[in-house]
């Protein structure tokens, strides 16, 4: 666990007493190859669906702050573990990893999927409005990742 200071850390304005987040998203969209760039994590990387079958954890340093990212299987219609919703309504904070090539089916299913089960992703700096929430739902704090963005035809999926 981390120290207890209460310093605000210019990486999200979060307060620094040990953070999860829990990267979410469609099969193959990224999240075990940032989860391996970004930290010293090992996460099965493959160029096919349905790779990661267990959450893989790695420690992302940033300043005086360790984030632990959480590599997840992904929200899909053909199959997700029901273990992963309650590591999502856990989790500190989400970041939504969506593929530039299919990121608005990615975006659309993820979150389909996600209330089917009563969590709601919010966007991270979006003001809170207690009345527009249902009650005994998860409103999960999100960034939005977009990988991908250094393919050749990225430019055109911009």
């Amino acid at each position: 666990m981390l120290a207890e200071a209460d310093f605000q850390s210019p990486l999200l304005d979060y307060p620094s007493k040990g953070h999860q987040v829990a990267l979410v998203g469609a099969p193959n969209s990224g999240k075990s190859s940032l989860v391996g760039e970004l930290t010293h994590a090992k996460p099965d990387v493959a160029a096919y669906p349905m790779t990661t079958h267990k959450a893989t954890p790695g420690m992302m340093p940033f300043e005086d702050i360790a984030f632990q990212l959480l590599d997840l299987p992904p929200i899909c219609e053909e199959h997700v573990e029901p273990w992963v919703y309650d590591l999502i309504r856990t989790a500190d904070l989400a970041w939504l990893v969506l593929d530039i090539e299919s990121s608005l089916e990615g975006l659309d299913s993820t979150r389909h999927l996600l209330a089917e089960k009563a969590i709601a992703l919010e966007p991270w700096g979006a003001a809170e409005d207690e009345e527009e929430r249902r009650p005994g739902w998860c409103y999960r704090r999100c960034i939005l990742v977009l990988t991908g963005i250094d393919r050749e035809a990225a430019r055109e999926d911009m």
